[in-house]
């Protein structure tokens, strides 16, 4: 196999495609720990040889993403195996396919970071600003709306300043909210509460409330 190569099908629709992190062989396919959970998982075993190439296959772009439908944006998506990375893995597919019956009428960017002292999102906003615009586009289209809000706590000047400046020179609908710093702003019902004033009910989940 190659770097990048699909290797595991999603098996429904809460699931995610699995693709090589490296060249090499398959050795074996049986249960190994999970990195980050003390459980058991079915896992690819890749050996690369000494010597052997790492490069990888590339994934093919879309010419003019703009051009393709919905369907399209989020097949490609799934197919790529875009998962949350906050330790649960959730497909990023399922998310932006809400129930027909809820109505959203608002995307939230979270540029707040989970815990302090980390600066993952920070470093982001800052070294991949016009991809980060370009990702909310992509989304706005997919779910249908015209603007989205970016959260960025008050402690990253450099942050706000930058996306605010890039948002208006790309004539990009990605209005910038500051935020007071207090833990936990980067979690989800904190931050619609923050940047919408509305508050998801008990046992509920964002689409219950627009978002």
């Amino acid at each position: 196999v190659r770097a990048g190569q699909p290797i595991g099908e999603p098996g429904g629709f809460v699931s995610a495609a699995v693709h090589a992190p490296i060249s090499g062989k398959v050795t074996a396919v049986l249960p190994h720990l999970h990195p980050a959970m003390p459980t058991l998982v079915p896992s690819v075993v890749i050996e690369t040889p000494e010597g052997e190439s790492p490069d990888g296959v590339s994934w093919p772009a879309a010419s003019d993403w703009s051009a393709l439908t919905v369907d399209d944006l989020r097949a490609r998506i799934r197919d790529a195996g875009v998962v949350g990375l906050g330790g649960a893995a959730f497909p990023t597919h399922v998310k932006l396919t809400p129930p027909k019956e809820k109505r959203i009428d608002a995307l939230i960017l979270n540029g707040v970071e989970c815990e302090p002292f980390l600066t993952a999102d920070h470093r982001l906003m800052l070294e991949q600003a016009d991809a980060v615009i370009g990702g909310a586009r992509i989304l706005m289209k997919i779910l249908g709306l015209p603007k989205a809000y970016l959260g960025v706590e008050k402690n990253k000047p450099d942050a706000i300043a930058l996306m605010s400046g890039r948002c208006r020179s790309a004539g990009a609908p990605v209005e910038v909210v500051p935020l007071k710093v207090k833990y936990p702003q980067g979690a989800e019902k904190q931050l619609i509460k923050a940047i919408l004033d509305r508050e998801v009910p008990s046992g509920g989940l964002p689409f219950d409330v627009g978002a």
